[in-house]
């Protein structure tokens, strides 16, 4: 299971942003490779240079890198070119088309082979139905997550999840009713 946090343009921009996350990771246990940090197109468009180098400094860590709402925003391939990225995330509005238009069968295909012959993942989010699932295991997307397995959860859930707790270790156990 993959721990997904969204990151704002602000956030990205914040030149303590890759030691903070080193610390999070540290004072949590949580190893690096079941992080994922999603940036939108429109937060690398505005963050490019210092986001791009908190975001290389962290994947070299192996943190993995998605932009979210692929296919949505207003940057170029020229801007995702030079930025550290392993996956893709096609936006729910691709998804949900897929029930209702034929064309979108064709979009989601090229997006799931762009990101292939980039050797990068796909991600398709939104996934509420079976049949939606069925179509993309069809077309064969890699990951694919939504509603049908899971609403967002808050991290003290997600830790339950996991089996451990995602907060410090003293908040932990003080709230499990255990002594410090």
């Amino acid at each position: 299971m993959i721990l997904s946090v969204n990151l704002s343009g602000l956030q990205l921009a914040q030149p303590e942003l890759a030691s903070n996350i080193e610390q999070v990771l540290r004072e949590s246990g949580l190893e690096p490779s079941y992080l994922q940090l999603e940036v939108t197109e429109g937060a690398i468009a505005e963050q490019m240079s210092l986001g791009s180098q908190s975001l290389r400094y962290l994947q070299k860590l192996g943190i993995q890198i998605a932009i979210d709402d692929f296919g949505t925003g207003h940057s170029s391939l020229a801007r995702l070119q030079g930025f550290p990225v392993n996956k893709l995330k096609l936006d729910r509005s691709f998804i949900t088309a897929l029930d209702e238009k034929a064309q979108s069968w064709q979009f989601v295909s090229a997006i799931l082979n762009f990101a292939r012959s980039l050797g990068l993942a796909a991600i398709a989010e939104g996934i509420e139905t079976l049949e939606q699932e069925r179509q993309l295991k069809a077309l064969g997307c890699e990951y694919i997550q939504g509603y049908l397995y899971s609403p967002p959860v808050e991290a003290a859930a997600m830790g339950q999840l996991w089996g451990k707790s995602l907060l410090p270790k003293p908040l932990a156990a003080a709230d499990q009713g255990e002594s410090l």
